[in-house]
């Protein structure tokens, strides 16, 4: 298998070719083929054709409609899953070309005869012939140059090469369907099969006479290539066929040629609708169905006006994303066609009723309809909504913890922003003053009160509140919801719950009313029972569970009380000495399978799509809060996507989602796609729903908001086309990674295995043209220096050896894909990588690609000074710090070269669309590839604010706060916000919350290259905490200075150094009223202990530049190291590391005083009173402001203090100290 992968791949970049249009734009690529092939020699001549469906690249390639075109295919890897031959929808791939950016290998692509081209840049080849080719015709040759474009005969329209040459009976009997071929799908067979009549399906060519002479029941015209005008022949057949009483259904080619054999014209789309996320709309029915397409022209409008009336028919379906028509009806239903593709594959199957309506029509259950009845597509909603609610009561989740984080301060602001749009007095209620949403501006009165009960019941009754919306306050929210609904507060009050009803919180929260509900939809919900003591638990593992068993609580958050279990010993273990709260449910554990959630949205006409399909990289068996994740799903067909899909809509529907977002997790046998069992269901937003919005830039929250009180799918616009409804499903031509990040460091003694119950404390989110560009982002956002990428960077891996890592893949453990990566490094095969850790083997795959490439670089096999090299190796992930390890070059070498050759990211947008439709959003990613979507602020004055990265211990929520205050006041100042950030859960990186947004890792190389390229007039890091301090020694360092010399705001990098530099700080205070503290620094253990000894018992030791007091340490005895955890003592042990040791001063009061300072020295001061003495971290004290135990005179003394230290450093902007008073000493 491995000899046919490498032949494969190698095969791939075989020679370059180039693919020439008509205005002289040129792409160039790879291909399969060798420079002298005669097909490239000679050219080959094609319509280029794009497809925005993120699966299902087979049932593409072998789609008969793409008859002399190339297919692009725009999603960024395709063939990542197995081949089926039963899903292809012809013989042979019929295009001329299938182009993309990576292929890999399966046993399909390897087999095809047709050129694959890959490695060039699709999203540029897409925008261009989406928003500037007036023509599509494609000549594709390994020449460069062309003297002239040649004009070349279009086989598209050749239907003998799609079709059949006589009849073919499926299904024997009189009066069959009779199917005319012009290339048709399989899958319309296989549907038409179902209905269990006879059928025969006939060339291309057949005349009336061959049709009729079958005596038909109904005639079906199916799809088909080229253009409709072109087919006299076929429409003269057709216009006999309509003279008879036969009826005609048709779908796609069919639909035209019916329509143009009514006297309907027929047009060229700008550039053809093809994918499987296109939302049409159902004037019959005022539904929404989700389809797929695969067309380049449609019929006309004007047109079809002219003769509806004559020809007694009417448009029933209409495209929401250009209005174009999308099917036509027969007032009697005679006569029904379809532009989309109801038989699906790829694609969803919302449209498969298309079928189910012929075999009600020839059961003689025939549909009639009248003028009247039909419905116009609704406007967008603008403006105040007309509603009996006007006061809305938004509970927020609370304080941060694990399970429940920040990403509810996004969906919170969003829901916020989006109901004050519509004209609603939201009143807040939420605990956290660190949130963006408790702000003041944020809603029409917030209460920072404790959430309970008793105070949201006293909030209703003082703000004579009409509703409450608990579904962005995560599981705090709901469950307080679910009590005051049960005991009919808020029946008795009036007040509507919006959002998820009791009923279905009930029904989705409890694990046995959920399996009860899942088995009435025929949907497996695993083997469970509920357990309501400990002998009944004992006595249900051994006759109907069995071990590897989950113990869940019910209506818990993260995962909270999960345990898994694989033996009897630890059952009892956990039964008798863990804090079990019965009912528990016991559930067999689908260890190892593959787990994939989907993100839903409902409105209240039960109209659905789904926004983004989420697939967890580390099997079943790690919560998924905890697993590195990928969007769109990489490894599962669109087969098992569909299934996916429709169960997901289905359970959101059948659980009653009123209104708004809800998450669905799946475990997928990795054996059988079809065994599908349904983990759990989220009747609110998520952390997931904030997590796909990023991935996505589909606002889920924002949306949700405005369906819970009443709008629909219909009537919201899309913020990013400006043009069509966000009645639609996102496609996306780049990778999405997420990286979990743990306090493991922090608690370094405690037990890092991973299981059920969620451990991480933040992530962190990053976009690429590939999976191996998105992963080593993600690693470099993580800030734990994985842009060297190996877990040796990791101060928590001791010396990585074969057993070790092995036993790290077997366990559940964090960076499970970086294990993989020095797995390979230690001769771990790729099966047995697979076999100890059940992670998909093409993600093992895409790793071994990374280090395939880092044997060369080792080996000098290839040289970075040839400049292809150098940007494949980039375009890969390696960091330049990386290539600088393995070269033996300087980084400012590496950095110099880059610039030198132009090998540059280019910057591209999330735009929900792939390319499709021009998109106003001012959200980007860097990939290294061909060009930019997005050019610098040139002639407006700009600012570049640096965000805080992934929440940890010690920098969290409050600094995305700092962010996004800052991008408000530089737009009031009409100065362009430019915010950069790398964390999925905040409200920084809300496409909407700055100028522009760059989602990209806060390291030092990332950060220049975009602050390169955009060349602000400033930029600003005193909002992102620790993170910010220590980025700018490396942004400013010499080399790069050479470069560019960027200009930073606020304290300059001598500043910050004295302030962070124990020493150098200890100096500067020397000159004020401060007491002096017997102070030392300190290197290496033994020093430690001379200075110790010398300071004398007891001490504080603290080193410089760290996050959240990280490795500082009181220590009152000897006996208080000794008893340090070891690697808390490797750290003292350290001599690289350089501890300041100073008396610690017992009984003190510590105070913490913020200052703002402006150029003329004048200070705002606030001041908070520690509860706890001294010693304890400011962020795990208690506070209390203004501060209540300290004198006015040592209160003036302490901001004068303060004061004159801000003056000392010259500090513009904002400045932190503590202070600890004994006494008068301060």
């Amino acid at each position: 298998m491995e000899t046919f992968k490498n032949n494969f791949y190698n095969s791939l970049n075989q020679s370059d070719v180039f693919l020439h249009f008509k205005d002289g734009t040129k792409f160039k690529a790879k291909v399969n083929k060798p420079k002298d092939d005669p097909k490239l020699l000679e050219g080959i001549f094609g319509e280029a054709a794009f497809t925005t469906g993120m699966s299902g690249y087979q049932e593409t390639a072998t789609d008969p409609s793409f008859l002399g075109q190339h297919i692009i295919y725009t999603t960024a890897h395709v063939g990542n899953y197995a081949m089926n031959e039963k899903v292809n929808q012809s013989h042979k791939v019929h295009a001329k070309c299938l182009i993309a950016r990576h292929f890999s290998y399966n046993e399909f692509l390897d087999q095809v005869d047709t050129p694959l081209i890959s490695n060039l840049d699709t999203r540029a080849l897409t925008l261009y012939l989406s928003s500037e080719a007036k023509n599509h015709d494609c000549f594709i040759t390994s020449r460069e140059h062309l003297d002239s474009f040649p004009e070349i005969e279009k086989e598209c329209e050749k239907l003998e090469n799609v079709s059949q040459e006589n009849k073919e009976v499926i299904i024997e009997g009189t009066n069959p369907i009779a199917l005319i071929n012009y290339g048709c799908k399989r899958a319309i067979i296989d549907q038409l099969e179902t209905l269990g009549l006879p059928l025969v399906t006939l060339p291309y060519n057949a005349s009336s006479e061959d049709i009729l002479s079958y005596k038909p029941r109904m005639i079906f015209l199916s799809n088909g290539p080229g253009d409709p005008r072109n087919y006299k022949d076929q429409i003269n057949v057709i216009k006999d066929l309509l003279k008879k009483e036969t009826p005609i259904r048709g779908i796609c080619l069919g639909h035209q040629l019916l329509g143009l054999a009514m006297g309907i014209d027929s047009i060229k789309l700008p550039f053809g609708q093809r994918g499987a996320n296109h939302p049409i709309f159902d004037h019959s029915k005022k539904e929404l169905l989700i389809t797929s397409q695969n067309h380049g022209y449609a019929l006309d409008e004007v047109s079809f006006n002219k003769k509806k009336d004559e020809c007694g028919i009417f448009i029933e379906y209409t495209s929401l994303f250009d209005r174009s028509i999308e099917g036509l009806r027969s007032y009697d239903s005679k006569i029904r066609s379809v532009q989309f593709h109801p038989e699906a594959n790829p694609g969803p199957k919302d449209a498969q009723i298309f079928f189910e309506e012929i075999r009600e029509y020839l059961n003689g259950n025939i549909e009639k309809f009248e003028k009247e009845n039909l419905h116009e597509i609704p406007e967008f909603h603008n403006g105040k909504l007309d509603s009996e609610i006007r006061k809305i009561l938004l509970i927020g989740s609370g304080p941060i913890k694990i399970g429940q984080a920040s990403e509810f301060d996004y969906s919170g602001t969003q829901a916020l922003k989006s109901l004050k749009e519509l004209g609603f007095d939201v009143v807040l209620l939420n605990s956290n003053p660190a949130t963006i949403m408790t702000d003041k501006e944020m809603s029409y009165r917030t209460y920072i009160e404790p959430i309970t009960k008793e105070v949201i019941k006293k909030i209703i009754e003082k703000e004579k509140v009409d509703a409450v919306l608990s579904t962005m306050g995560g599981q705090t929210a709901l469950n307080l919801c679910i009590e005051l609904e049960e005991e009919e507060y808020l029946k008795n009050n009036g007040v509507k719950l919006l959002g998820a009803n009791v009923d279905t919180i009930k029904k989705t929260e409890d694990r046995e009313l959920f399996a009860i509900e899942l088995e009435k939809l025929g949907y497996k919900s695993g083997n469970r029972v509920k357990a309501y003591h400990k002998d009944e638990a004992i006595n249900l593992v051994k006759t109907t569970v069995q071990f590897p068993l989950i113990i869940r609580r019910d209506f818990a958050l993260g995962g909270k009380g999960a345990v898994l279990v694989y033996n009897e010993e630890e059952l009892l273990d956990v039964l008798d000495h863990t804090d079990i709260k019965y009912p528990i449910t016991l559930e067999k554990s689908l260890i190892g399978w593959k787990e994939v959630e989907l993100e839903v949205m409902v409105d209240r006409l039960r109209n659905g799509v789904v926004v983004c399909s989420i697939e967890n990289i580390d099997p079943c068996g790690v919560h998924t809060g905890d697993s590195i994740t990928v969007a769109p799903a990489q490894t599962i067909s669109d087969h098992c996507y569909q299934n996916l899909r429709t169960m997901s809509l289905n359970i959101a529907k059948h659980m009653n989602v009123v209104a708004g977002g809800a998450n669905v997790q799946f475990a997928i046998n990795p054996m059988d796609e079809d065994d599908i069992v349904v983990i759990e269901m989220n009747p609110r937003v998520s952390r997931s729903s904030a997590l796909a919005s990023k991935a996505t830039g589909y606002p889920i929250a924002k949306i949700s908001a405005g369906l819970v009180v009443g709008l629909t799918l219909f009537d919201i616009l899309n913020d990013i086309t400006k043009t069509s409804p966000v009645a639609f499903e996102p496609t996306l031509d780049y990778v999405a990674l997420k990286i979990p990040v743990f306090p493991f460091n922090k608690f370094p003694s405690s037990s890092q295995k991973l299981g059920p119950q969620m451990r991480s404390v933040g992530e962190v989110l990053a976009l690429g043209g590939s999976f191996l560009e998105a992963f080593m982002k993600a690693l470099r956002s993580t800030e734990q220096g994985l842009h060297i990428p190996s877990l040796n960077q990791l101060k928590t891996t001791p010396i990585l050896e074969k057993e070790y890592v092995l036993k790290r893949l077997e366990s559940g453990r964090e960076l499970s894909l970086l294990t993989v990566l020095d797995a390979l490094r230690l001769g771990i095969s790729k099966s047995d990588i697979h076999f100890h850790s059940n992670i998909t083997p093409w993600f093992i795959d895409q790793v071994d690609n990374f280090y395939q490439s880092e044997l060369k670089l080792l080996n000098s096999e290839i040289d970075i000074s040839d400049e292809q090299t150098l940007k494949d190796l980039k375009y890969q992930g390696f960091s330049d710090k990386y290539l600088s390890l393995l070269t033996g070059r300087s980084l400012g070498e590496i950095l110099e070269l880059r610039y030198e050759k132009k090998i540059l990211p280019n910057y591209k947008a999330v735009d929900t669309c792939s390319g499709e439709f021009k998109a106003k959003t001012p959200y980007f990613y860097s990939t290294y590839s061909h060009s930019s979507d997005v050019h610098p602020y040139s002639d407006q004055k700009s600012v570049a604010i640096l965000g805080s990265g992934p929440n940890r211990i010690g920098q969290g929520i409050e600094f995305d706060y700092s962010c996004v205050k800052s991008c408000q006041h530089l737009q009031k100042e009409d100065i362009k916000s430019i915010m950069i950030n790398s964390n999925p859960e905040t409200v920084s990186t809300d496409y909407d919350s700055s100028d522009r947004l760059y989602l990209a890792p806060l390291f030092s190389e990332d950060l220049f290259d975009i602050l390169s390229f955009e060349n602000p007039d400033g930029v600003i890091t005193s909002f992102s905490g620790q993170t910010g301090i220590n980025i700018r020694e490396h942004l400013e360092s010499d080399f790069r200075k050479k470069l560019n010399d960027i200009k930073f705001l606020g304290a300059n990098l001598d500043v910050l150094d004295q302030v962070e530099d124990r020493n150098r700080f200890d100096l500067l205070v020397k000159d004020t009223e401060l007491t002096f503290n017997p102070s030392y620094e300190s290197r290496g253990f033994k020093a430690l202990i001379n200075t110790i000894t010398e300071i004398g018992y007891p001490v504080i030791i603290r080193p410089s530049y760290v996050i959240g007091g990280e490795s500082m340490y009181i220590f009152k005895s000897y006996s208080d190291i000794e008893k340090l955890p070891s690697s808390s003592k490797q750290v003292l042990n350290d001599n690289n590391m350089t501890f300041q040791v100073e008396r610690y001063i017992e009984d003190a009061l510590e105070y913490d005083v913020d200052l703002v300072r402006d150029r003329s020295g004048h200070c705002i001061f606030s001041i908070c009173e520690h509860i706890e003495n001294a010693g304890v971290h400011s962020g795990d004290s208690g506070m209390i402001s203004p501060p209540v135990k300290i004198s006015e005179k040592n209160l003036e003394r302490m901001k004068g203090i303060a004061k004159t230290l801000a003056g000392k450093l010259e500090i513009t902007g904002p400045i932190n100290f503590q202070f600890a008073i004994k006494g008068d000493d301060i």
